[in-house]
């Protein structure tokens, strides 16, 4: 691990609590080294967390013509060493392998019945661009304290969300069970009101 790096780098790929930074993965650099910079916030909690965020699949086709299409990739964390120093790399999951038949399946951009001469020269185009390809992954990076040793602080409004909804669903059950049983028993007297004035 190459941990000689410039006062730039080293501010670059600092990480400090709570505030997250975006930057990419790609075939050219797939691996990346952080330091972990709690900045005397250490002693203030028991645990800390790193936390890793990248696209998991592919987008909409209408964001593709805006944005790049986020390529399948498997993210690796190595735990910190001594000196807090963490690496984060990253591999294709399931590199794109041109098959020749692929040209001759149907696809909603061509026709079924496609001559074979065009077939045969978009072939090889194909296979230039899937040669030629590499993967870019963006991530997002996070450093925050664990609340309780065991609760990501980022998490905790989702936590407070969660206990709400269970709450509110817990005071309303019962008030709801008793209206459709209110409603079940009204609809009962009804019935034998009927039948009663029909004997």
């Amino acid at each position: 691990m190459n941990l000689e790096l410039t006062t730039k780098e080293r501010n670059k790929n600092r990480l400090k609590p709570s505030q997250p930074l975006i930057t990419n993965l790609s075939s050219t650099s797939p691996e990346l080294h952080f330091l972990l910079d709690f900045a005397e916030q250490d002693k203030q909690y028991n645990g800390w967390t790193t936390r890793v965020s990248w696209p998991g699949s592919a987008s909409p086709p209408y964001l593709n013509l805006i944005y790049p299409p986020p390529y399948p990739t498997r993210i690796s964390i190595t735990p910190p060493d001594s000196s807090l120093h963490i690496s984060i790399s990253g591999t294709p999951l399931s590199p794109r392998m041109p098959h020749p038949l692929l040209s001759y399946l149907p696809s909603p951009l061509k026709p079924i019945f496609s001559s074979t001469q065009a077939q045969s020269q978009s072939q090889p185009h194909s296979i230039q661009i899937n040669r030629e390809e590499g993967f870019i992954t963006p991530i997002s990076i996070i450093l925050e304290p664990l609340i309780l040793g065991m609760i990501p602080r980022t998490a905790i409004p989702t936590v407070y969300l969660i206990l709400l909804g269970i709450l509110i669903a817990g005071l309303s059950l019962p008030r709801a069970f008793r209206l459709i049983e209110y409603l079940i028993n009204q609809f009962n007297d009804d019935e034998l009101r009927g039948t009663k004035k029909v004997e």
